[in-house]
C-alpha cells in the first residue's frame, strides 16, 4: 500500500500502480463484488489538520456493472456538455445535459483486482468509492438512509470532466472550471472538473469534498423539501406589499445569506463523516481560502465578511463561503460545549442527524416569522438576482434562518445555540427580533 502526502500526488502518472498495470492485455474479467486500487483517505490526526491519502485495494459495496460504472444507487458518466443557467461557489443551476459517453475505463485484472491503466480510470473508481462511503455512513450522520433518499431522488449521477457553458441571455460562453466538484440544483447530479495545476489531490478521490457536495444535496432534499424552484421574477416592490410576498417562488433559493447557511452546513457535514473541518487543504491550499474554511481555526465575525466588490473591510473574502463558516463554526461549537467531542462518526452523527432534522423544519418556521424576523425581499432579490453582501439585509434573512433552526433543535441544545449564534454572528447576523427564539 503506498501512502503520500498531498504533494506527493502530483507525481502519480500512468502506469504507476505496478508492472503489470502497463499491459495492454485485460486478462481475466473481473468478479462481483469487485475491488480495485484507488485514492483513499487516512483518519486525519487531528480534526482541524489536513487529511492525508493513501493508494489501497477497496471493495465495492454497491458497484454492479464496472464498465458502466453502474450501481445500485449511483452511475458515473464521462464527458459531455453541461449548459449552465446560473453558478454560485460549488451550485449549479443548469437547464440541459447532453452528449456523455460510458466511462471507457481501461484496467487489468489480476487476483480479482481491478488495477487502473491512467489517471481517469483511477479517478472514477476512486471517486465511486467515496460515493460509497458516503452512503454507507449517511443514515448515521443524518438519520436518512441512503434507500430512503434515493427513494426521493431516484438514482444519483456523477459527471466526469463534462464541459461547462455558461448561458447568458441568448448567448453561451464557455467556463474554464477548474479545480472545483459541483452540486446541480435540482438535478440530484455531480460533476468533477478536469483537474488543474494548483490542484493536489484530486476533488474527485477527496471524500471531504464529495461529502460536502453530498451536503448541498441533503440540504436540498430537507431545507427545499426535495425541489429546487427557479427564481421568478417579480414586480417592483413597495413598502405596502402583502407580507405573503416574501415566499415568491424561488425567493430562499436565491437569498445571498441562504447560500451560505448551505454551504455551512455542507461543511459539516463533510465533518461529520470524516472527523476533519479542514475541508478544502488537502486538494486546494490557495491563498486563505483553506484556512477561512477552516471552522475549527477561523476568528472572523459576521460583520467583519468582505465582499470583493464591496468597501467593507474583514477578514473573510470567501463572499458566503464566510457565512457558511460562521454556521459551521457554530454547530461544531456547540456540539462540544454540549458534551459531545465528536470522536467518532457515532458521536458526530448523534449532533449532526439532530440538524438535519431541525434544517427539514426550518422552512415551515420561516413562512411562520413576522416581518420583523424574515423581512421582505431587496429589489435585487425580486428581480432574481444574487446580493453582493449587505451586512443589515443578509443579516435579517441569515437571521431570520438561525432563528428557524434553533427553534427546531431540542431544548436541552437552544441556549448553548443561542450563545455561540450571537457570539459569532453578532447582532447583524442575528439580530434582536430573531433571538426572541432564545427567550
Amino acid at each position: 500500500m503506498n501512502v503520500f502526502k498531498p504533494l506527493q500526488f502530483l507525481a502519480i502518472t500512468t502506469c504507476f500502480l505496478q508492472a503489470s498495470s502497463c499491459s495492454d492485455k485485460q486478462g481475466t474479467a473481473a468478479q462481483y463484488p469487485f475491488s480495485a486500487n484507488v485514492v483513499d483517505i487516512n483518519p486525519s490526526i487531528s480534526p482541524e489538520l489536513p487529511a492525508t491519502f493513501e493508494m489501497g485495494v477497496r471493495q465495492f459495496k454497491y458497484l454492479k456493472n464496472l464498465n458502466s460504472l453502474d450501481g445500485d444507487y449511483l452511475i458515473i458518466s464521462k464527458g459531455g456538455s453541461l449548459t449552465a443557467t446560473d453558478i454560485n461557489g460549488s451550485l449549479i443551476q443548469a437547464d440541459q445535459f447532453e452528449g456523455s459517453e460510458p466511462p471507457a475505463l481501461r484496467y487489468t485484472v489480476n487476483n480479482n483486482i481491478v488495477a487502473p491503466k491512467d489517471y481517469n480510470t483511477l479517478m472514477m473508481l476512486s471517486a465511486y468509492f467515496q460515493f460509497e462511503r458516503i452512503f454507507d455512513v449517511l443514515k448515521t450522520v443524518s438519520n436518512i438512509s441512503i434507500d430512503e433518499f434515493t427513494q426521493k431522488s431516484g438514482k444519483l449521477r456523477v459527471l466526469y470532466e463534462p464541459s461547462l457553458i455558461k448561458k447568458q441571455s441568448d448567448s453561451k460562453v464557455t467556463v474554464n472550471q477548474k479545480h472545483n466538484a459541483a452540486y446541480i440544483s435540482g438535478q440530484k447530479q455531480f460533476a468533477l472538473f478536469r483537474r488543474s495545476a494548483i490542484e493536489k489531490v484530486p476533488m474527485g478521490a477527496n471524500l471531504q469534498v464529495l461529502g460536502h457536495e453530498f451536503g448541498h444535496a441533503l440540504f436540498e432534499q430537507t431545507f427545499f423539501k426535495n425541489t429546487f424552484t427557479k427564481c421568478v421574477t417579480q414586480n417592483p416592490i413597495t413598502q405596502n406589499s402583502n407580507p405573503e410576498f416574501r415566499f415568491f417562488p424561488g425567493r430562499l433559493e436565491t437569498e445571498y445569506s441562504i447560500h451560505g447557511i448551505n454551504e455551512g452546513f455542507a461543511d459539516f457535514l463533510s465533518y461529520s463523516i470524516t472527523g476533519n473541518a479542514d475541508i478544502l487543504r488537502a486538494s486546494i491550499d490557495y491563498k486563505d481560502a483553506a484556512d477561512q474554511r477552516n471552522f475549527l481555526t477561523s476568528t472572523f465575525k459576521f460583520d467583519q465578511i468582505k465582499n470583493s466588490d464591496t468597501e467593507i473591510s474583514g477578514e473573510c473574502t470567501g463572499t458566503f463561503y464566510c457565512i457558511g463558516t460562521l454556521f459551521a463554526k457554530s454547530l461544531y461549537e456547540t456540539m462540544t460545549k454540549t458534551g459531545n467531542l465528536g470522536k467518532d462518526v457515532e458521536s458526530r452523527g448523534q449532533f449532526s442527524s439532530l440538524v438535519v432534522t431541525a434544517i427539514s423544519s426550518a422552512q415551515d418556521s420561516i413562512k411562520k416569522q413576522s416581518v420583523d424576523v424574515f423581512p421582505m425581499p431587496s429589489y435585487d432579490i425580486a428581480q432574481c438576482k444574487v446580493e453582493k453582501y449587505d451586512k443589515i439585509y443578509d443579516g435579517k434573512v441569515a437571521g431570520a434562518f438561525l432563528a428557524a433552526f434553533v427553534e427546531n433543535m431540542p431544548q436541552s441544545l437552544k441556549p448553548t445555540l443561542c450563545e455561540r449564534f450571537s457570539e459569532n454572528f453578532g447582532l447583524f447576523g442575528f439580530p434582536l427580533a430573531a433571538r426572541s427564539v432564545c427567550l
